[in-house]
This record gives C-alpha cells, structure tokens and sequence, in this order.
C-alpha cells in the first residue's frame, strides 16, 4: 500500500534520439504513469545529456535531463518527489540515476526511486509475455534485449526460468551484449522442433539500435536463417504494449512496496 502522499513526480529513462520512437514509447507510457497520480506536478527526464541534447535539436521534445527535473522541483518548493525509473535491468543508465538521486537527495524530504523492473518483478514481467505471446504449435518466439557485460544479464535469466516453469519452452532471450547470445537461443528453440521463430523487442523502445538487430536478424542471410528457421519480426517494442505502465508501478503498491527511498 502506497502510504507517502509524494507532491512530485519524475518518469526517468535513457530515451532514444529517435523523436517518433520517443513519443509512441517513453512519452506515452509516462503520461499513463502520470494518471494515476492525478493533481501532482510530473515531467519525464532522461539520464543522458546527448539524449537530450539530440532531442531538443531535432524537436521540441519535452524531455530534460533528471539533474535539470529535479533541481526544478527542488526551486518549486516540493519536498516528496517519486522517481519512476523505465529501466528493465540494474545496468548503466540506471546506476547513473540512481547516482543523480543521490546527489540531490539532501534538497528534498524524501526521494524515492522505482528499481529496475527485473530486480523484484521477473516473474509478472514473464507472464505478462506469455499472454501476450499465445503458445502455438511448431511457433517460436525470440525477444532481443539490449543486455549488460554486467552481472545483471543473470535478471533475464530468471524470465527463461519462469517460461521453462509453466510449459513455455517456446519464448526465449537473445542478448546484443551478453548471454543468452543469438546461436544459443536458436539452439534452444531447435531443440523444441520449432521450425518458425517471431523476433520480438525485449527493449522499452525500439530507437535506432533496436530497429537494426531486428532488420539485421529476420533477413535471409542472418544466422537464425541458416539455422532454417522461418523469420518474422515484430516492430512493436515493449514500451507499445497495453499494461506496461501498471507493470512499472506494481512495486508502488504492494502491501510491502519494493521502493528505494533516501531520506
């Protein structure tokens, strides 16, 4: 149960430079997150200064950076500020907000921060997927995530446990950095006798990096192709898909919240 009354609201991401991407994922998701705490000042920040500046020469976009966010709330006066972090794993970006949140701890009451969503939640992540991703026969799904050279990948992990758990062998991970790797995966998925594969984003948005793992990995000549598998890829990313918001703030309101608040 949610019991501190916060009078600011920060949605906090690494974004991307691809303003249409930008919109359709990280804006969208933190307007839905910003509902449901009505009457409270909000504004979405991203964690990298070239993010922002890319931004904001290519568009008007509203992004600022989180240092610039919470100095702001800081001069307005508001002492309970929640950070809401759209970060998956414990990689990077977010030991650079969590680092930032420090910093600035000491100008507010309190400042509480939304761990990474993989840290506390793998397994609602993981049957969130599988109902988005009917089981059907001879059909494989490979979602690419972004990963870590990190000890953090071993978060993905538990979602391929979880799969393996209730019966859905079916759903894999493939990591641009890191384990699982393609050829692991598609190995798994052989081992299943799949014989077509969906390639799905396991990433919030599918910026420039994203679109290009999957144009790269579905063309005839990938590797996944040699293995024999028939390819199609999917361009939504998880950031477009309905609930994803009610995902990063299930934390919030557990009878025991998973919250890290300094002050």
């Amino acid at each position: 149960m949610l019991t501190v009354k916060f009078d600011a609201l920060v949605v906090a991401c690494f974004g991307t430079t691809d303003v249409c991407e930008f919109s359709k994922t990280f804006g969208v998701l933190a307007q839905k997150i910003a509902s449901h705490f009505p009457g409270i000042p909000w504004e979405i920040a991203v964690t990298s200064r070239l993010v922002q500046t890319a931004l904001q020469d290519k568009a008007n976009c509203p992004a600022a950076h989180v240092a610039d966010v919470l100095d702001r709330f800081s001069c307005l006066g508001k002492r309970r500020v929640l950070v809401v972090s759209l970060f998956l794993f414990d990689g990077t970006e977010f030991g650079k907000l969590w680092d930032l949140c420090q910093q600035f701890a000491p100008r507010f009451s309190t400042l509480t921060v939304t761990p990474p969503l993989l840290r506390h939640h793998p397994e609602q992540v993981a049957a969130f997927l599988a109902n988005v991703y009917p089981q059907t026969a001879q059909t494989g799904y490979l979602l690419l995530g972004h990963g870590s050279r990190h000890s953090s990948n071993r978060q993905y992990w538990d979602l391929e446990a979880f799969w393996s758990r209730i019966g859905r062998p079916d759903i894999r991970l493939a990591l641009l950095n890191g384990e699982p790797g393609i050829e692991e995966a598609g190995q798994a998925l052989q081992a299943q006798g799949i014989s077509q594969v969906n390639l799905a984003s396991f990433l919030i948005c599918n910026g420039h990096h994203g679109k290009e793992a999957l144009d790269t990995l579905s063309s005839p000549s990938s590797q996944l192709a040699r293995m024999g598998f028939q390819l199609f890829a999917n361009p939504v990313s998880l950031g477009q898909l309905s609930g994803m918001d009610s995902l990063f703030l299930q934390g919030i309101f557990l009878s025991r919240p998973t919250l890290l608040t300094i002050g």
